[in-house]
């Protein structure tokens, strides 16, 4: 199988290329930072890991690396859009700058695949597409505004894609991750020895979402959560108001 991964240099997405490449399939990752992807390719040591650098923001680059892989014939089987903004837009004040480039990344960086893969996947008549979205797609952040806006857009739009591609054999997938242990995550801390660890048992590992990413991808299934406990209870927490979710949300967000 050939997956084409987006956000492949660092947590959800080093995690995945490595599992796909044990487990024998081959990978193109694509992410912006070259000295990460680097020393990916290093540690997996294996021609079935091939890379770009590329800002998914930046459509020119996009197209660049699409060239790219059309040179290599690499026609994905399955396209992971893993890369992700996640910054603060509210503080001091509400930035619409930051707002409208988490939107560049999360949203139209990521249908930017989908425009660039879809067509081959119409004549062939068979591929993926798994969107990276969030818990957070669900409920509003009090300091990102556009994280959870951004996720929630990419949600829907690939819930739409779905219908449309149906009857082609092409399938949109959700994977929705609760709290995952990842460097952007606030639900991680470092130790006294430097290393990241998970501030509460709820938070999933990396090599758990990968996991749980391939899973996905191997199943028929359209939607999928992980890690099982924080989400399930995530969902429940649906149930009552954002104001209510506000507290719990801070109170877990705080350092131990």
């Amino acid at each position: 199988m050939n997956v084409f991964i987006t956000g492949a240099s660092s947590g959800i997405g080093r995690e995945l290329a490595k599992q796909l490449i044990a487990a024998g399939h081959t990978v193109w990752g694509i992410a912006r930072r070259e000295k990460e992807l680097k020393g990916l390719s290093s540690e997996i040591g294996s021609d079935a890991f091939l890379y770009s650098v590329c800002d998914t923001s930046d459509t020119s680059a996009v197209s660049r690396v699409l060239q790219e892989v059309k040179k290599k014939n690499f026609l994905p089987d399955a396209v992971v859009l893993n890369a992700a903004a996640f910054v603060i837009d509210c503080e001091p004040h509400y930035d619409n700058s930051v707002f409208e480039q988490v939107f560049k990344i999360n949203v139209f960086g990521a249908l930017s695949w989908v425009e660039a893969f879809i067509a081959d996947f119409a004549a062939r008549k068979a591929g993926q597409f798994i969107a990276v979205s969030s818990t957070s797609a669900f409920r509003p952040d009090w300091q990102r505004a556009s994280y959870p806006a951004s996720k929630a857009a990419l949600s829907m739009a690939f819930r739409g894609l779905k219908l449309r591609y149906a009857g082609d054999n092409i399938f949109f997938k959700i994977m929705y991750f609760g709290p995952i242990a990842t460097p952007m995550s606030i639900h991680v801390k470092r130790n006294e020895e430097g290393k990241m660890v998970a501030k509460g048992f709820y938070v999933g590992k990396t090599e758990g979402a990968a996991r749980a990413l391939i899973r996905l991808i191997e199943s028929k299934r359209n939607v999928a959560y992980y890690p099982l406990f924080s989400t399930a209870l995530f969902r429940i927490l649906l149930f009552f108001p954002d104001s209510f979710f506000a507290v719990i949300s801070k109170l877990l967000k705080k350092d131990r």
